[in-house]
């Protein structure tokens, strides 16, 4: 899910069906409550008008999923994707979804920085980071998923941010410099990656590319937005100017409480 949609079954890829099967699967894999009414597959299915049919269509299409299961050697598919109600449930205990595996390392990361293990922090959040292969259901096509992906993606980048704090924290400035400039390429406006790379960048004596990197936000945001940066970064731009080789990241306390000092 986090990427394009991909089933795979026995470590072979399987196609999945067509839009219908993909949405209803990527639909079933994204509910946190492991449910999804006919209602809201249906809302899924057809963002605007659904056809007089639309519960057929989506019984249908749960079916042909079902097939497609046991044709790859699934046994049991109905159990996989089962009937409850007016409801279907994927089958967690049968079904790996790299979300959850996601979720798992994001939980072990956090519980590591409230115990003040700074080095298991990053391991884990690293960990976290690297499940996903894209955007969360890149392409889908359902906008009733939209906003499902567009959260999915957000606590991706804050685990992207939280892993930055964690090993700028641990001193390891040179090592995060390559991953930030392509997270501030990819996302110019976003501070907070800026000012860790304008850290990572000073602590390794190029406070020059630091505070052009500064210049180049400001200058974005004015021109696009009408807007300066934020008190953080202007006050992190101002130690830069002056020279403050004592300038520390402060993210990890302020936002856990942990001091990762070492």
């Amino acid at each position: 899910m986090l990427g394009p949609l991909e089933m795979w079954i026995n470590g072979k890829p399987v196609r999945i069906g067509g839009r219908k099967a993909e949405k209803t699967l990527g639909a079933l894999a994204i509910d946190t409550d492991n449910t999804m009414s006919f209602t809201q597959l249906v809302d899924v299915l057809w963002d605007d008008e659904p056809p007089a049919s639309a519960i057929r269509q989506v019984q249908n299409t749960v079916s042909a999923l079902r097939r497609t299961l046991a044709g790859a050697g699934v046994d049991d598919a109905d159990e996989v994707i089962t009937t409850v109600g007016r409801c279907y449930r994927l089958d967690r205990g049968r079904v790996a979804v790299d979300l959850d595996v996601a979720r798992t390392w994001a939980a072990k990361a956090r519980t590591a920085l409230a115990t003040g293990d700074l080095v298991a922090a990053a391991d884990y959040f690293r960990r976290t980071i690297d499940v996903a292969r894209g955007p969360a259901l890149a392409g889908i096509g359902s906008h009733t998923l939209s906003a499902a992906s567009l959260r999915l993606d957000e606590q991706h980048l804050g685990a992207c941010e939280l892993w930055a704090d964690v090993e700028l924290r641990l001193g390891r400035y040179r090592e995060v410099i390559g991953e930030l400039t392509a997270l501030v390429s990819q996302h110019p406006l976003r501070e907070r990656f800026v000012a860790q790379l304008m850290l990572a960048l000073h602590h390794t004596g190029r406070a020059a590319e630091a505070l052009d990197g500064y210049r180049r936000l400001r200058n974005r945001l004015s021109d696009e937005i009408g807007l300066d940066p934020g008190a953080e970064l202007q006050d992190l731009h101002s130690a830069i100017l002056r020279g403050d080789v004592d300038l520390v990241p402060e993210s990890v306390t302020v936002l856990t409480g942990v001091d990762g000092r070492r």
